[in-house]
């Protein structure tokens, strides 16, 4: 496996997600690496989709992370319930990015069911 290079994140979020399908995701920690195969995103860009944190290019403190350059991490809590992660894409100020939907574990089950505790 080789990590994604940082400008791979500065392209469209349609692009992004596109590639990101059959990627994986690792999680390392002292137990050991929790490693999934990403199997379905949804992208989203807030000047045309109503879906958005920050369509129509509505700024809070909740999406800030989606205002900067690509390729970082944001993770947020919705309906009292799930952890949600999306992947930032474009360039500073454009508001897009990647909702990963779902993973396939392939490596690290044991230690991701003991995480969900």
């Amino acid at each position: 496996m080789k990590k994604l290079r940082l400008d791979f994140y500065s392209q469209t979020p349609l692009t992004v997600a596109q590639q990101l399908i059959g990627c994986y995701l690792v999680r390392e920690q002292e137990e050991g690496q929790i490693i999934g195969r990403i199997n379905e995103v949804e992208a989203y860009d807030s000047a045309i989709d109503k879906a958005s944190h920050a369509y129509g290019g509505k700024r809070t403190v909740r999406n800030e992370p989606l205002f900067q350059a690509g390729g970082i991490a944001h993770v947020y809590f919705i309906y009292g319930m799930h952890n949600c992660l999306n992947v930032v894409t474009g360039l500073a100020d454009d508001a897009t990015a990647v909702l990963i939907r779902g993973i396939e574990i392939v490596q690290g089950i044991d230690l991701a069911a003991q995480n969900r505790s």
